[in-house]
């Protein structure tokens, strides 16, 4: 589950579903035993919003580092805090669809 060239196509993206197109083809490349792996709370959604977006990338930084899900969470992180920030700055780019600041607040507990 190599992140580069998925990196490259969130770079790419010039739309709000631009990126969640690259995020759908991302979590589809993901081989079910790399899935396997993950907390069934980081499981991704099989339909994903833009606004949904930040929130998973923060939830599997979370986890990252827990027993041997480690490199399979680091990958996925990183890429959703890659898609995250795409979003973001295509929003900036265009004022009429807002920011993250727009958003509502979501509360993380501590652990």
């Amino acid at each position: 589950m190599s992140a580069t060239p998925w990196n490259t196509r969130l770079d790419e993206a010039t739309t709000e579903r631009g990126v969640i197109t690259v995020c759908d083809g991302f979590i589809t490349s993901c081989s079910f035993e790399d899935l396997g792996k993950i907390p069934a709370r980081c499981q991704p959604k099989h339909v994903m919003e833009p606004a949904d977006v930040g929130p998973y990338a923060l939830k599997l930084a979370e986890r990252v580092g827990e027993g041997d899900t480690a490199p399979t969470l680091q990958r996925m992180s990183a890429f959703f805090s890659q898609a995250a920030l795409r979003l973001e700055q295509l929003a900036l780019a265009r004022p009429d669809l807002g920011t993250a600041a727009d958003l509502p607040l979501v509360a993380f507990p501590y652990r």
